[in-house]
């Protein structure tokens, strides 16, 4: 999620195509339809507040029901870097080895839809620098042709269309110097009208060695010298953002969130430790992402 937030503005235009667009993004409607599971536990999201239909009123009445009032709303709608943000943070209960952490925002940006599309994302470059909040780190990295090939993963770029796209990347964090956590994951972005997805999933067919692993390590110290742990295993995570036009306020995108990560045991002993950091971590990367969009 940190990361997709920070692609947002190197997003570029695309021809808008129909709604049903996005029943060719799987795994959008895998997760919608409750068939990702993590931890042994099927993960399930609802769709985007808003719709290419919708009329504007129904927008409205949309934007209340999240926001809880019209005040809300109204205050949600601000366009100022620190415009508040919603932010729901819940567990599942799982087989007791793994938590699986479930994380909802929504956050207004004022920009044009037509700006941030996924004509260019499969090509476009990581952040520049890495993406640091809350004493952790992340990079990331696009995963390339030839090694999509060794691992058999296939070849996106040629099921792309212009209202499709998809890529690989390989992401890497530091979490409160005490984890290091790599993972692979497959992206898809599609565009409708009104709506711009981008789903995301972690390659389960990958073990936890090689250069695209899924693997954690513990952060281990001894004689002022910094060193990993064994590698271990790492499930991963699966979410979507949505950049959904709202009508009634043309300048304005409501930005939505929805995100699943697994935390083992082990990273925290079960403490809520990470999870705490999770506003944040938003809160740095939201108002970092209305600097960039102001300046474009």
């Amino acid at each position: 999620m940190i990361l997709m937030l920070a692609w947002l503005p190197a997003l570029v235009c695309a021809a808008p195509a129909l709604e049903d667009v996005h029943l060719d993004n799987p795994i959008y409607q895998s997760l919608l339809s409750g068939k990702v599971h993590l931890a042994g536990v099927p993960i399930r999201f609802e769709p985007p507040s808003l719709r290419d239909d919708q009329p504007p009123n129904d927008q409205q009445t949309a934007l209340r029901t999240v926001a809880g009032s019209d005040a809300k709303a109204g205050d949600l709608l601000r366009d100022s870097i620190s415009a508040p943000f919603i932010l729901k943070v819940r567990d599942l209960p799982t087989n007791g080895t793994t938590l699986v952490r479930m994380v909802d925002l929504w956050f207004v940006v004022h920009a044009d839809l037509d700006a941030l599309d996924p004509a260019l994302a499969e090509s476009a470059a990581a952040p520049e620098k890495p993406v640091e909040a809350g004493n952790m780190r992340f990079t990331s990295v696009k995963v390339s042709a030839d090694d999509l090939k060794a691992n058999q993963l296939g070849d996106p770029v040629s099921e792309n269309t212009p209202a499709r796209k998809q890529w690989y990347i390989h992401m890497a964090g530091r979490l409160l110097d005490r984890i290091q956590v790599e993972a692979t994951d497959r992206i898809i972005a599609t565009r409708s009208t009104d709506v711009l997805v981008i789903a995301s999933r972690t390659a389960g067919t990958l073990g936890k060695d090689g250069p695209l692993g899924n693997r954690w390590h513990t952060i281990e110290r001894k004689g002022g010298q910094e060193s990993l742990s064994e590698a271990r295993p790492y499930e991963g995570g699966a979410g979507y953002v949505a950049i959904q036009r709202y009508k009634p306020r043309p300048d304005a995108l409501l930005v939505e969130a929805h995100f699943a990560f697994t935390e083992p045991i082990p990273w925290f002993q079960g403490a809520p430790i990470l999870r705490s950091k999770i506003g944040l971590v938003a809160q740095d990367r939201i108002r970092s992402l209305r600097r960039d969009l102001a300046k474009r």
